[in-house]
């Protein structure tokens, strides 16, 4: 019987700076929608560009090394990394890919 390794042993691995991206998009969380427009003034004054908005969030293209100037505007709540939604059901596919029903019965659902 094999002893096990020692964990202690292991080290993380550093990340190269020539593997981290210097540009990309990322997702800004604002605490109230209402200041949408003075984030957007203030994200775009570091040459950052919004892609698009969504009630109380922005999308946002820009080096990222704007990250921590971004995350301290006092409406920012969180700032994340912005990943592409990527639809993993199949059946969604399927109903999404769906043929209209044409209801011919005057239902209201009333």
């Amino acid at each position: 019987m094999e002893a096990a390794p020692d964990i202690r042993n292991f080290a993380p691995v550093k990340a190269v700076p020539s593997d981290i991206e210097k540009v990309g998009n990322i997702e800004i969380i604002l605490f109230d929608a209402a200041d949408m427009a003075a984030v957007i003034d203030a994200i775009r004054t570091l040459r950052a560009r919004v892609i698009r908005t969504s009630g109380d969030v922005i999308i946002a293209y820009t080096d990222l090394k704007n990250v921590p100037q971004i995350a301290a505007i006092t409406q920012v709540r969180e700032v994340n990394h912005y990943h592409e939604p990527a639809l993993c059901n199949n059946v969604a596919t399927g109903i999404i890919r769906a043929n209209i029903l044409h209801n011919n019965h005057e239902l209201d659902g009333a």
